[in-house]
């Protein structure tokens, strides 16, 4: 995806990089992830399956995996359920 920059050219955007090299994306990816992880453990340590979880929730039935993978970002509504 390319942005203008005002004077008549495109620019395309950049990730930043930490000192580390690390994109400003990670550490919120990483995050995510976790959330997911936890989730999926908390889910079958209660012997529910995603199925189940989504049923309750009021989801479509992919919205489970799509959270426990890391590819959605779960609403704080969706936390609070």
């Amino acid at each position: 995806m390319k942005h203008s920059s005002g004077h008549g050219r495109s620019v395309s955007p950049t990730v930043s990089t930490s000192p580390r090299g690390m994109s400003d994306q990670e550490p919120y990816d990483s995050t995510r992830r976790a959330f997911g992880t936890q989730l999926k453990e908390l889910r079958r340590d209660n012997n529910i399956s995603a199925v189940e979880l989504a049923r309750r929730c009021g989801w479509h039935k992919t919205k489970v995996s799509k959270i426990e993978h890391g590819t959605q970002v779960p609403t704080e509504d969706d936390i609070r359920r």
